[in-house]
């Protein structure tokens, strides 16, 4: 049985579709795409099968090759309370350290993200 996700996100104060999601639920190693409102794919998000720390790929467009990695994001530790990401530009093939840290605010009306850069 097949879960497809298609949803579309709209702007609510003019109803006009910012962006949207296909993909499938149980074949994400095939890659979830996000597409802008013409219907054309700008990224294709791709969940690692066998990774430790739930490791996501971005890659440009409707591409999975390695050449059109833009970056990847892992937790930071496999038990999180509050979500945690390292990510890694695709020129940091080493991943000894991150180039940002994304992490779960303690708002409790919202979900919000913080973005920490690293100092160089």
């Amino acid at each position: 049985m097949d879960s497809p996700i298609d949803f579309s996100l709209a702007d609510v104060n003019r109803n006009n579709i910012v962006f949207g999601v296909q993909g499938d639920f149980f074949k994400l190693h095939d890659g979830v795409r996000l597409h802008d409102a013409a219907g054309d794919p700008f990224v294709t998000l791709r969940k690692k099968i066998m990774t430790a720390h739930s490791r996501w790929q971005v890659f440009r467009g409707n591409s999975i090759e390695s050449k059109d990695l833009l970056f990847s994001a892992r937790k930071s530790s496999m038990l999180q309370v509050k979500t945690k990401l390292h990510v890694f530009l695709a020129n940091n093939t080493a991943e000894d350290v991150c180039d940002f840290k994304v992490k779960e605010s303690s708002s409790h009306d919202s979900v919000p993200f913080m973005l920490e850069t690293l100092p160089q």
